[in-house]
């Protein structure tokens, strides 16, 4: 029987062979190279053709634009903004570029310039979402929420739980005055996206409007919980002492305040605690300090008049409670003290002059509270709103009055023309 090996080795290079030597081993090692020379062409073949098929995949227009819509949500501008050159050249997805581009023009401030690329875009298909949404936050941020509001009432309908619809449609009953409304669409936010310090905060704001102090506490303390942001995170600390100051909680108010940046509302709130809870050096080292930075701030001269007031000292506290006056004529509060002081000098004249200017702003500020209750009970009705911008010009409070008259404005439009699925329109229902 023939050798395996005859013809295709020497008999030298068969002699220099190690004696024992597995043969099969050889002829297998000699199949695979045969093998291997097939396999390893046919394997870069394929190995190029997966990534052609990867690249493809990953670059494919509506991965490009799902990809922009994150970078948006991100705030990448940067990446959008290339994102939607790639689109713009693919006569399909031009639209999708148009879009792209008024969404970052929106996010950049220049809301004039947004709306003409939002508005050509029609909402259909994989763009319907993202346009429903730019074009409502567009109307939202141009004062049109009269339109705005449809816009995202529809895409709520269509995606409940789209927590940015309701985030939209939550302001928009906020700057209505609408807070009841604000309030049912601010807790689905909450959630919706847990992690949201935003819905927190603005319950918590309407919640102290309204005097219910420990809702106010509870929204304002998850606020701060999950606020990241230190500006943003005074102002939340600033809102719940307020609210446990309201609450004569001024020991937990106090530990809210150590680590606060000691502005004029601070160091007024940490007085105020310090004085309530009977600390009176503390409270007054404060005070002083408080007095010598902030000599024109409302809070710390109202504090300064009770504190004098509070020691006896009648006719020092005076000078300032006029000060506060001289800055706004209808500030009840002072007024009230101011007059009170009077009587207790014996000065009569002065009382009954100072009691008859309180009187004219306490009336004014009743009529705001019950117009406020109605603006609540009313979401719809222009005419109260109409009459809230009145009182506000009357008592001096010139940007809630311009609040209220765009709100008056908005409340004719929607009940003019408005989606009539609209809770702004008349349904005769006594919530409302």
């Amino acid at each position: 029987m023939p050798s395996l090996v005859h013809g295709m080795f020497s008999p030298a290079q068969v002699r220099s062979w190690p004696r024992r030597i597995d043969l099969d081993a050889v002829w297998i090692s000699m199949r695979a190279r045969r093998i291997t020379r097939w396999i390893l062409p046919l394997g870069l073949v394929a190995a190029v053709a997966l990534g052609a098929w990867a690249w493809q995949s990953r670059t494919r227009p509506q991965d490009q634009f799902a990809e922009a819509l994150r970078a948006l949500d991100a705030k990448d501008y940067q990446r959008v903004s290339e994102l939607r050159k790639e689109l713009g050249v693919q006569p399909a997805y031009e639209p999708h570029a148009r879009l792209l581009n008024g969404a970052v023009l929106l996010r950049n401030g220049k809301h004039e310039l947004a709306y003409p690329e939002l508005a050509s875009v029609l909402p259909q298909g994989a763009l319907r979402r993202p346009s429903l949404e730019l074009m409502g936050e567009c109307l939202y941020r141009m004062g049109r929420m009269a339109e705005a509001e449809p816009l995202m009432r529809q895409l709520i309908a269509e995606n409940k739980d789209h927590a940015n619809a309701h985030r939209w449609l939550g302001a928009i009953y906020f700057d209505m005055g609408a807070n009841d409304l604000a309030i049912a669409e601010f807790e689905v936010v909450s959630q919706l996206d847990p992690r949201d310090y935003r819905p927190h905060w603005m319950i918590g704001m309407m919640c102290f409007d309204f005097e219910r102090f420990s809702q106010a506490i509870e929204h304002y303390r998850k606020a701060v919980e999950l606020c990241p942001d230190l500006p943003v995170r005074s102002r939340l600390v600033l809102g719940l002492a307020k609210s446990l100051i309201s609450e004569r909680q001024f020991e937990a108010a106090l530990d809210v305040l150590q680590d606060a940046t000691p502005d004029a509302d601070i160091l007024a709130l940490q007085t105020e605690c310090y004085w309530s809870l009977g600390k009176g050096e503390q409270a007054q080292r404060l005070l002083e300090q408080a007095v010598k930075r902030f000599p024109n701030n409302r809070g710390v001269l109202y504090l300064q008049a009770r504190m004098l007031i509070g020691d006896g000292r009648r006719e020092d506290a005076i000078a300032p409670l006029q000060q506060v006056l001289g800055q706004n004529p209808l500030d009840a509060e002072c007024r009230y003290q101011l007059a009170l002081i009077y009587r207790q000098l014996g000065r009569d004249k002065d009382h009954k002059r100072e009691i008859a200017k309180w009187e004219e702003s306490k009336s004014l500020l009743e009529r705001l509270t019950e117009l406020n209750i109605e603006a609540i009970r009313q979401p719809g009705d222009a005419e109260v709103r109409d009459a809230l911008a009145a009182t506000c010009k009357k008592l001096g409070k010139h940007k809630l009055a311009e609040m209220w008259s765009k709100a008056a404005d908005v409340c004719r439009k929607l009940n003019d023309g408005g989606n009539a699925s609209s809770p702004f329109r008349p349904t005769g229902n006594a919530g409302f």
